[in-house]
C-alpha cells in the first residue's frame, strides 16, 4: 500500500504540503498500477501537475466553506503568493541554473560570489526589486534540485501555469473533468507531455 511521510504541526502550510504531496501519491499510486514499469513513471515536464492542482483544490474547497472575509482573503493571497514562486521564483531559478552552467562550459571556476551574483541577477530579472537583501543572495543554496535533478524547476512553473488552466476545467464542468483528470494521472509517462494534456483540452 502506498503512503506518504509527513510532519504535521497543525499550521495551514502543512495542510498546503500535505495535499501537495498527496497529488503526486495519487498520481503515483494510479500511473504504476496501470502503465508498465517502463512508461509509469510521469515526465518531469508533467509529475508537478498533480501537486499543483491538489494545493488549488485544496484552496478552493477551503474558500467555499470560509465565510470570514480576513481569512478568505488570506487564503487568496497565499495561493497567490504560491503562485508567484511558483512561477516567477522557479522559473528564476531555471535560468539561473542554465547561467551555471554556461559558466561551467566556459570553464569559469564556480565560487560561492559568482553564484550568489548570477542568482541575485536573475532574481531581479523575475521579480524586479522585491529580491532585495541578504538572505536573497545565498538562496540558490537552499534548493538540492540543481544538483539531484537538473532542470527540475522549470517543471513548478509550467506545472503551475498547466494547473491553473485545469481549475478553470474543473469549475467549467467537474464531472466530465473528473474522468478525464483520472484518465491523465493512469497514463502516467506512457505518451509525450502533449499527447496525455490533449484530452484535458491543452494544446
Amino acid at each position: 500500500e502506498p503512503y506518504v511521510l509527513l510532519n504535521h504541526t497543525g499550521q495551514l502550510t502543512d495542510v498546503q504540503v500535505m495535499a501537495h504531496e498527496l497529488g503526486h501519491g495519487l498520481h503515483l499510486a494510479r500511473c504504476l498500477r496501470a502503465q508498465s514499469a517502463h512508461s509509469g513513471m510521469p515526465s518531469f515536464a508533467l509529475i508537478e501537475v498533480p501537486s499543483t492542482l491538489a494545493e488549488l483544490m485544496l484552496v478552493d474547497n477551503l474558500l467555499d466553506g470560509e465565510r470570514d472575509p480576513a481569512r478568505r482573503l488570506a487564503l487568496q493571497a497565499g495561493a497567490i503568493e504560491t503562485a508567484v514562486q511558483n512561477v516567477f521564483m522557479c522559473s528564476a531559478t531555471a535560468e539561473w541554473e542554465r547561467g551555471v552552467y554556461r559558466m561551467k562550459a566556459m570553464g569559469t571556476a564556480l565560487s560561492v560570489e559568482r553564484l550568489n551574483t548570477l542568482w541575485l541577477e536573475h532574481n531581479r530579472q523575475y521579480l524586479g526589486d522585491s529580491s532585495c537583501g541578504d538572505e536573497i543572495v545565498t538562496r540558490w543554496s537552499a534548493y538540492p534540485h540543481a544538483v539531484l535533478y537538473r532542470f527540475y524547476m522549470y517543471a513548478y512553473a509550467f506545472s503551475c501555469l498547466l494547473a491553473l488552466v485545469l481549475m478553470r476545467r474543473r469549475r467549467h464542468d467537474p464531472e466530465a473533468f473528473a474522468g478525464r483528470y483520472l484518465e491523465f494521472l493512469d497514463r502516467g509517462g506512457s505518451l509525450p507531455p502533449a499527447e496525455l494534456l490533449a484530452p484535458l483540452g491543452i494544446e
